[in-house]
């Protein structure tokens, strides 16, 4: 079903391709939402 709405074979790739290609995409993001404001927060204010 997701193979036909999306055309994915014809595009030369896999339903688990993509799939986890959007495990990794979200657990990316969820990573650099959840350290940035460790990072900003460790940063020193040079304006006092």
């Amino acid at each position: 079903m997701l193979d036909s709405y999306f055309k994915i074979t014809e595009r030369g790739s896999t339903v688990a391709r993509e799939v986890r290609g959007g495990f990794v995409t979200f657990f990316t993001m969820a990573y650099i939402v959840a350290l940035n404001p460790l990072i900003i927060g460790l940063s020193k204010d040079v304006n006092g």
